[in-house]
């Protein structure tokens, strides 16, 4: 018996953030855009996701639990090129400089 897809779509990504979006706003990965500033991410250049929403809604656990603050999970959309995130281990994780689109709470 074969394991089901995680993520049937190809141009499907998923981000973690303490911070509360609407569909079609856009993230900057040159802003705070994903924790506070006690966390190493929160000031990159870059944006983290992965193909994963599971991964993504694991992640948003964690850092709800550090912060104490609610924590949200999106669907986004990168605007520009995705590069793996060889630091992580596990598959599907990924990072953007470029901006991306909030496409739905998850």
């Amino acid at each position: 018996m074969s394991m089901p897809e995680r993520n049937c779509n190809p141009d499907q990504f998923f981000h973690a953030t303490l911070h509360e979006r609407a569909p079609g706003d856009v993230i900057d990965p040159a802003g705070p855009h994903t924790h506070d500033k006690n966390f190493r991410v929160s000031m990159s250049d870059q944006l983290y996701m992965t193909k994963h929403a599971d991964e993504a809604q694991a992640h948003a656990g964690f850092i709800s639990q550090r912060s104490g603050a609610p924590a949200h999970t999106y669907e986004v959309h990168p605007t520009g090129q995705v590069t793996p995130d060889l630091q992580q281990r596990q598959p599907g994780s990924f990072k953007t400089k470029a901006p991306v689109t909030v496409v739905n709470e998850v």
